[in-house]
């Protein structure tokens, strides 16, 4: 685990601003237990046992998720050139043997039929659902990212992320945009997790080992979402952290509502030039999105043992979410 906080602060220190990177442990029941930098923006919370939202894809095999909680977006990504339809083949549940309950969403990005240059991909959201709405929280998602060796991934841009539920009120970047995962298939080791507001924004990378890929397994990419922070993770790895000093320039507003969205574009900014490599379609398999509230309990029996080098393990009783 130390090894790892170094590893991460290896990558950090290229960046203009040193964020705090820590790594969460927990287990079963009312302990938790973490390893944080000194200064760090805020304690990650042990993982809590039962989520408000509970998004599974266990609909029949080919079909498309519930439309009672996922929006689908339609028409051109204005970002990259990938046209989002409603069409089966971009967006349907899948039987995966590595998804936990045997079943995942599919969503598939592929050539535009008769537009060169151009692609059809699916974009779904819980805008219309009123509990996809929410302030603050732990908020994870279990996804395999499109990819496969090669370069076959070249130029895919998927990514798991949120947008203020005021964005057609007071628009973007003032709604705000939180992007819990976003990676470009010409970078398969490497996920971001990122922060937009009307100031510039904050974003810092995660990366794998140089011999793991993230279309090779499954993951986990989580956002703990308080008031006064926002913290990334991949898996049991916090690697970034933002407060509001980060979006002086524009104002932190991250304070109000927001819901998901999955999707995957091809191309763009961050997607990159597609390749000759690129094998089609490029499909990110979501196996389920889980939301926690943020309600704490005052903790108890909290200590802190220095272990050197600027980390401090502190473990605590009590949950430190309210399981009521």
């Amino acid at each position: 685990m130390i090894r790892q906080l170094r590893a991460a602060g290896r990558a950090m220190r290229s960046r203009r601003r040193t964020h705090s990177q820590m790594s969460v442990r927990s287990r079963r029941g009312a302990l938790g237990a973490i390893m944080v930098t000194a200064m760090a923006c805020g304690i990650t919370q042990a993982h809590p046992e039962k989520p408000m939202l509970y998004l599974k894809f266990s609909g029949p095999v080919g079909s498309q998720p519930s439309g009672k909680i996922w929006h689908k977006d339609l028409g051109w990504d204005p970002n990259c050139g990938t046209f989002y339809t409603d069409k089966p083949n971009v967006l349907h549940i899948v039987r995966d043997s590595h998804a936990q309950g045997g079943k995942a969403l599919a969503i598939s990005a592929m050539p535009y039929p008769g537009k060169p240059g151009a692609y059809i991909s699916g974009r779904i959201n819980t805008s219309a659902y009123k509990r996809g709405n929410f302030t603050y929280g732990l908020v994870e998602a279990r996804i395999k990212l499109p990819g496969g060796p090669k370069g076959a991934g070249s130029g895919s841009w998927p990514a798991f992320w949120m947008l203020g539920s005021n964005f057609k009120k007071v628009g973007w970047p003032q709604c705000g945009e939180i992007d819990t995962m976003e990676s470009a298939g010409n970078r398969p080791n490497i996920i971001t997790g990122t922060i937009h507001g009307p100031g510039v924004g904050a974003g810092s990378p995660y990366r794998l080992p140089k011999d793991k890929q993230f279309w090779q397994h499954y993951h986990v990419f989580k956002v703990f979402w308080t008031p006064g922070s926002i913290q990334f993770a991949c898996d049991a790895h916090v690697y970034a952290c933002f407060t509001p000093s980060d979006q002086a320039r524009g104002g932190w507003v991250f304070d109000h509502p927001f819901y998901i969205i999955l999707n995957v574009a091809e191309g763009g900014a961050y997607g990159g030039a597609t390749a000759h490599t690129a094998v089609f379609p490029q499909t990110m398999l979501v196996n389920w999105v889980k939301a926690y509230a943020w309600n704490l309990h005052s903790p108890r029996d909290v200590r802190a043992v220095n272990v050197g080098r600027g980390q401090i393990h502190i473990s605590w009783a009590d949950s430190a979410y309210d399981q009521t």
